[in-house]
């Protein structure tokens, strides 16, 4: 879903010119943006874990 990223003033207030085309579709591109995220953050504590072991193994 692709959008310009301008902001309008819409009904008294500024919003995003991004259309929903479909409720559901968005609401799995948001899903699966949480997931990636959540892989990523993963992915960080595990190489935060693994420096921590080396620099015990090394003490």
């Amino acid at each position: 879903m692709k959008h310009s990223g301008r902001l309008v003033f819409n009904n008294s207030k500024w919003e995003s010119d991004e259309l929903e085309e479909n409720p559901q579709d968005s609401s799995l591109e948001l899903l699966l943006e949480l997931e990636l995220e959540e892989e990523e953050s993963s992915l960080e504590l595990e190489s935060e874990l693994d420096s921590l072991c080396i620099i015990h193994d090394t003490l």
